[in-house]
């Protein structure tokens, strides 16, 4: 358990989170930007109790409405400053967005870079720190109103420590330019979720979607983990290091935040640099499993042997669920190499041939089934009953969901738990290049969403999603 140890002088205390000593009378300001304070309370922030203090009634955005009417239901475009649009030709594409969103020090926007990322600029988001770079952040309502900013936003509230640079910066406004600032609740709900002070960037994407836009385009924005564009910044990769983790900020947890916005709401669409990044644990898991497993060995039949795959791999296969189980086009699977049923109860068999059914377990089943191929979703035991015991009948290979298990956790997952719906269609989609799925949910109400799984379940929920937008299932 971590401990603060006062010194006998009184005056100084040893912070045993980051093993430094500080002064008393700025120790409290130091725990706003200790990482491992943070990490900590983040960790346990269940069961301690939370209580932010701040001031619900300060607040500088005179009228809320105007910023929510200016991007509610418009596709917006978010242009970060990475040096990879540097070279982008998509300047036309930039400037058919209804609103064109830009981060901090991104103006004046050079005119050899009009044909690259546009030349409107409609929404400033700037965080009006003018310290941490003396000289750079500087700059006035005019400024911005020759530039045609429609409105400027602070990625943060009028709370320790942005207070006194955003009333800085309206003591010049005057209300000459329309401003405002990130929902003071909102934005201390998604520091208190992430454990760290977040980047502009991440403000930004999250406060657009809380607004309600229609589309959210994200381009140029990496998590430093490339260099500024020249016109932006000139930083060192020494410096660009310390951005991505330093005392104020921490780059892993806000990605997740990102990632998770970016799997669960479609509204959300990013540049392929952007993509790469968020999707890097979910591309590792299936090469992961795809570079060391053998389809073959993933079943074992019942009488305890690898069958060898009959079919080849870039087949045509199509899972099909629950959803309206009646109401089946048989037509439509005409041209599908093998159906997997994982709704085995159905009245009318799809298809006789080249089609396997999904048990959940032996109790489950059927033996009306019994001459049909079978696939239980259950590990293969040499002590089961001699009537599974048959070649038609497979089941999953332990050794294979020891090693699933220990990817899945070392990934993407809190555990290394798939439901039976998903598991059928990660080991086929991360087998097959083709793979199709018919009569499932898409909104995966077939997960278990109970309280004490809602971790689960979002896990579960955002690896089907990734499927979805890595092409590798398709609805038929």
């Amino acid at each position: 358990m971590y401990q603060l140890t006062r010194y006998n002088n009184n005056k100084i205390i040893y912070c045993q989170f980051c093993r430094n000593c500080y002064y008393q009378n700025v120790f409290k300001k130091h725990l706003q930007f200790c990482t491992t304070y943070l990490q900590y309370i983040n960790q346990y922030r269940k069961t301690i109790e939370w209580k932010p203090k701040y001031d619900k009634r300060v607040s500088y955005t005179k009228n809320p409405e105007s910023f929510r009417s200016l991007v509610k239901d418009k596709k917006v475009i978010i242009v970060g400053p990475s040096i990879t649009v540097q070279e982008c030709n998509l300047g036309t594409f930039i400037n058919n967005f209804d609103v064109i969103v830009r981060l901090n020090k991104s103006l004046p926007v050079p005119t050899r870079m009009y044909p690259h990322i546009g030349y409107r600029t409609d929404v400033l988001y700037n965080s009006l720190n003018t310290t941490d770079y003396p000289g750079e952040n500087r700059f006035g309502p005019h400024f911005l109103k020759r530039q045609k900013v429609k409105y400027l936003r602070c990625p943060y509230p009028p709370i320790t420590p942005f207070s006194n640079d955003i009333k800085s910066f309206c003591r010049k406004n005057r209300n000459i330019i329309d401003f405002g600032h990130i929902d003071t609740n909102y934005y201390i709900k998604l520091e208190h979720c992430i454990g760290t002070r977040p980047y502009t960037g991440t403000c930004a994407i999250a406060d657009l979607l809380h607004c309600g836009v229609k589309e959210l385009f994200v381009m140029g924005i990496d998590f430093y983990t490339y260099k500024h564009s020249f016109y932006y910044r000139n930083v060192s990769e020494r410096k660009l290091r310390k951005l991505r983790n330093n005392n104020i900020h921490r780059r892993k947890p806000q990605i997740d935040l990102i990632r998770r916005f970016y799997l669960l709401d479609n509204r959300l669409v990013v540049d392929n640099i952007l993509d790469e990044i968020l999707l890097e644990k979910y591309d590792s898991l299936f090469y992961g499993i795809k570079s060391n497993i053998d389809f073959s060995k993933v079943f074992i039949s019942g009488e305890g042997v690898f069958l060898d795959n009959p079919l080849p791999l870039n087949s045509k296969i199509c899972i099909i669920g629950d959803i309206d189980p009646e109401n089946i086009k048989v037509e439509k699977y005409e041209n599908i190499d093998m159906l997997v049923d994982i709704f085995p109860d159905r009245e009318n068999n799809i298809r006789k041939n080249a089609i396997k059914l999904v048990y959940r377990n032996k109790t489950e089943f059927d033996e009306y089934h019994q001459d049909k191929n079978i696939l239980f979703t259950q590990v293969y035991r040499n002590t089961m009953e001699e009537k599974f015991k048959k070649n038609n009948f497979m089941f999953i290979n332990p050794l294979f969901t020891q090693y699933l298990k220990a990817i899945l956790t070392k990934t993407i997952f809190s555990r290394g738990t798939l439901s039976v719906e998903l598991f059928i269609i990660l080991i086929y989609s991360t087998f097959f290049e083709n793979t199709y799925i018919s009569h499932i949910d898409p909104n995966c109400n077939w997960l278990n969403q109970s309280s004490n799984e809602k971790q689960h379940y979002i896990e579960q929920r955002m690896l089907f999603q990734y499927l979805i937008k890595r092409g590798k299932i398709t609805y038929l």
